[in-house]
């Protein structure tokens, strides 16, 4: 949990990105940021990938409701 919503899209944008994993790695790598008018996954989707195998990735950041 982060306090404000930029710390956790800081956090989102490398959740997926280590030293042994690219983007590259991916057949398929969005952010949400680089896409701002087509961007088609919703508010909270911060990240959408495709695995080499076809499986889909999607990194959110949503309000903590109570």
């Amino acid at each position: 949990m982060y306090l404000t919503r930029k710390e956790a899209e800081e956090f989102g944008k490398d959740i997926l990105i280590d030293e042994d994993v690219s983007k590259e790695s991916f057949a398929e790598y969005d952010e949400k940021d680089r896409l701002k008018d087509d961007w088609p996954y919703g508010d909270d989707i911060l990240i959408h990938a495709v695995s080499e195998i076809g499986e889909n990735i999607k990194i959110l950041v949503t309000k903590k409701s109570n």
